[in-house]
């Protein structure tokens, strides 16, 4: 969980979780923090026409539930995509090289 107020990344795990799971999930709770401070108003809109996300999707999720149907969990999702190859697991589908490149160019690089 990403608690945006408080700057704080919680990741639980278990000896369950293989080395790649811990990696998605972290990755995508890093790209929360990178919407956090790199994302504005304008940006997201310009990701939510990238992708196809309509105006009806809500940016964030409603507390303590999954966030992978909104733009927030979209863009953490593809965000693990580029960082560790991870399949995004985001309703709005896989992320493509130009959504990639977007998200690069939002991310700073």
């Amino acid at each position: 969980l990403t608690f945006v107020d408080r700057r704080v990344i919680e990741v639980h795990i278990t000896a369950a979780d293989s080395r790649s799971t811990i990696a998605r999930v972290i990755a995508h709770e890093m790209g929360h923090a990178v919407d956090i401070t790199m994302n504005n108003t304008g940006s997201r809109r310009g990701w939510e026409a990238q992708r196809g996300i309509g105006d009806a999707v809500a940016w964030w999720p409603a507390s303590y539930t999954s966030d992978f149907a909104t733009g927030a969990g979209d863009f953490a999702e593809c965000f693990a995509s580029w960082t560790v190859g991870s399949a995004s697991r985001s309703t709005h589908g896989a992320c493509s090289a130009a959504d990639l490149e977007l998200l690069a160019s939002i991310a700073g690089g």
